[in-house]
């Protein structure tokens, strides 16, 4: 890339052209690209001379045009961490992509250099751990657990087994509206008070989310619901659901730490000498992340914080890295002996004539957390739906069931047949075709 970046900035430039990220240049003004890297044009399906004749305006969907062209009048910092944004691939796929970016002179011109990080995935799986919340919601809202009611003139109440789990007492135990709100503290009672007052007097009802501290110590998040129930204009009790949600808050804050839109100060960046193994160059995210000094990261092998079993590469490896980049997973090891999952996105340069791996290299365990938290509210959500005492199916797009409750199997004379993954209109062939245009509708 001789000429492109200036030479002063020889790192620099050969980041930006081995580096596995998709990378352009843009003119500030008008918008013009003026470069881009191998990754970006893999990546997005155009070559080099396709792109070179284009706009970033090019690369994003109409609807996004507005906010491309504020850009050009912005007074923008050196560094910019633009968020969000969704770009159009050459085959017509829309991307949810994080950009950041950084002026630099660009054979006399003003621009930018953009680092494009491609978060579709997380925020499908962040709409995924949403939706089967949401699910787990109403099927609770269904089968009344952690339910709970008390009279608004004695204050004396009861609740649901659930409920009582939830705040870690014997469900046994009598209780009232007072042994209630006292397990809210701070602001969480304020609002909770606030809002239980507003219900007797109004009869307006609340949905809430606050923390809790339950009978034995322990902090939670609840998600609580409470509805007035009325003898003439009067309202004589309060009746709702509780819901524990501190699982629901625990994924959104590991989703919420995992950055895949990092920059480079958050991302692992190592050089690392093909023929010995040997760690020439670390960023200070890596200092951070393994606990090293830089000093002690540049005398190390790479071998030195791969976890033991952890094999080598291969030659086969090798030669996709150096063709055309390598994405992996693998376990790492810090200074302090602990270790954590990686994903690390490769790809073999020559520097000054020597073979070199340049690896990204990202912390994925909070992702792999909220893959396990998913997986297992999957599993809740279906032990749900099975034992619920309504007739409940689900069914995916094309109307085929994912779970159905065995009260549906029995209201509807199917005995112990196995539907799961069978069309709901093969198990019910004389479906009318008007109640088929209203699936198609939903």
């Amino acid at each position: 890339m001789k000429g492109r970046i200036p030479e002063a900035e020889g790192q620099f430039r050969l980041l930006f052209d081995a580096n596995p990220q998709p990378m352009l240049v843009y003119d500030v003004k008008s918008l013009a690209i003026l470069e881009v890297n191998d990754a970006i044009t893999s990546k997005y399906g155009y070559s080099r001379g396709e792109f070179l004749s284009m706009t970033i305006r090019d690369i994003h969907p109409e609807e996004e045009i507005g906010r491309v062209e504020l850009l050009v009048d912005a007074n923008r910092p050196t560094l910019r961490r633009s968020g969000e944004w969704r770009h159009r691939l050459k085959d017509g796929r829309v991307i949810d992509v994080d950009i950041t970016s950084h002026t630099l002179e660009f054979e006399g011109r003003e621009a930018a250099i953009v680092v494009a990080y491609d978060v579709t995935e997380r925020k499908r799986a962040e709409r995924a751990v949403r939706e089967r919340e949401d699910l787990l919601s109403e099927m609770g809202r269904m089968a009344k657990v952690g339910g709970w009611e008390f009279d608004v003139d004695t204050l004396e109440g009861t609740w649901t087994e659930e409920a009582a789990r939830i705040h870690e007492l014997d469900p046994k135990v009598k209780t009232n509206a007072e042994i209630g709100l006292s397990f809210f503290k701070g602001e969480s009672r304020t609002k909770i008070e606030s809002a239980v007052r507003e219900a007797i007097e109004s009869g307006k009802g609340y949905d809430l989310e606050l923390e809790m501290t339950t009978a034995k110590g322990n902090h939670k998040w609840v998600r609580t619901i409470g509805a007035s129930v009325k003898e003439g204009n009067r309202v004589v009790k309060l009746r709702g659901s509780f819901q524990d949600i501190t699982e629901l808050k625990e994924t959104e804050r590991a989703l919420g730490q995992y950055q895949l839109l990092a920059d480079y100060a958050r991302d692992v960046i190592l050089f690392v000498r093909l023929d010995d193994r040997r760690i020439v160059e670390a960023n200070a995210a890596a200092v951070k992340t393994y606990g090293y000094t830089r000093e002690e990261l540049l005398s190390m092998s790479i071998d030195d914080i791969r976890s033991l079993g952890e094999t080598r590469w291969t030659t086969e490896q090798e030669t996709e890295a150096a063709e055309k980049g390598l994405l992996f997973e693998t376990v790492h090891l810090r200074k302090d002996g602990s270790t954590f999952p990686v994903e690390m996105n490769s790809r073999v340069i020559d520097v000054n004539g020597s073979r070199t791996v340049i690896s990204l290299i990202r912390d994925i365990a909070s992702r792999r957390e909220g893959e396990k938290k998913l997986r297992r509210q999957e599993e809740i959500l279906r032990l749900f739906i099975e034992n619920s005492p309504a007739a409940v199916a689900m069914f995916d797009r094309e109307m085929k069931y994912v779970v159905v409750s065995r009260r549906f199997l029995s209201d509807y004379r199917l005995g112990e047949r196995d539907i799961v993954g069978s069309s709901h209109y093969d198990v019910f062939p004389g479906m009318p075709e008007r109640w088929k245009e209203i699936h198609r509708q939903c």
